[in-house]
């Protein structure tokens, strides 16, 4: 079990998540939603299994991108979730069942080329997880902030929107 935590260093410059190995507790979780002390999640277990996807989509366009592949993935059956980010967007994807990392990150990748063609390419378009040159007991791979989580910096929050960019409620209650 894993997760990041944000580290603040009085360089702002070299702020970064630190691995924190433990299991992700609902109260972290919850500390992490009302406080400006977020959290972010690893996407793929020690096997590099998930239950979860996600894109996160940065630069100008990263909204408009999120959208098009929510709708790709609608029309496939799928329930993805966006989150407005400072400079573009996170998608998730809760899975029906566990997969594979890899076979994971080909569907997604698939679905972005569907929606917008060359976008699979951009090195602004994160998808997760992510590739891990090797496995073992440190592996943790790329984490993700949490939906709903504040921005590490700016303490911006976003509220969690379903496929069409409607906001699922204000507040983790209402989600």
């Amino acid at each position: 079990d894993a997760y990041a935590d944000w580290h603040v260093d009085p360089d702002p410059t070299k702020s970064h998540w630190t691995a924190v190995r433990s299991e992700l507790t609902t109260k972290r979780v919850l500390e992490g939603l009302q406080t400006r002390h977020p959290v972010s999640a690893y996407m793929e277990d020690r096997e590099g299994l998930t239950h979860i996807g996600a894109i996160d989509f940065d630069g100008e366009d990263g909204w408009e991108t999120a959208l098009a592949v929510a709708r790709e993935l609608v029309a496939a059956g799928a329930h993805p979730m966006l989150e407005r980010s400072r400079r573009g967007a996170p998608l998730w994807l809760v899975l029906d069942q566990v997969l594979a990392g890899s076979v994971v990150r080909l569907g997604l990748r698939a679905f972005v080329a569907k929606a917008r063609p060359g976008a699979e390419r951009n090195p602004r378009v994160e998808i997760l997880p992510k590739h891990l040159t090797q496995r073992g007991p440190d592996t943790v791979g790329s984490p993700l902030r949490m939906p709903m989580m504040s921005h590490p910096t700016t303490g911006e929050r976003h509220p969690l929107c379903d496929a069409t960019g409607k906001p699922l409620g204000a507040t983790v209650t209402e989600v």
